[in-house]
């Protein structure tokens, strides 16, 4: 461990730096390994399945990061609120289907 990191301030320091985000998907086990993915380099402050569960964590947590399913119920909506937002929120839009296609 660093001498760093043992200093109260340091530490507190290093996690106002964390990254604070949002998942929000209809999928549970999306959430989950979108969360198991970043988990070393920022901290999930919330996780919803609809959007206005996700703008009422937007409101509470205030994230820098939202990564959203745009086909979540009202996904267009949120990202509105989102770009209406201030200080800025970065929005990261994904979605995903489970039937394949091919052009």
């Amino acid at each position: 461990m660093s001498s760093s990191m043992s200093d109260p301030a340091a530490a507190d320091a290093h996690s106002a730096a964390t990254p604070r985000v949002l998942i929000a998907d209809p999928s549970a086990l999306v959430m989950e390994r979108l969360s198991a993915t970043i988990h070393d380099v920022a901290l999930v402050i919330g996780r919803a399945t609809n959007a206005q569960d996700a703008i009422t964590i937007i409101r509470n947590g205030n994230p820098h990061v939202a990564v959203f399913d745009v086909a979540i119920d009202h996904g267009i909506d949120l990202l509105r609120h989102i770009k209406a937002r201030q200080p800025p929120l970065i929005a990261v839009v994904l979605t995903h289907s489970a039937e394949e296609t091919t052009r």
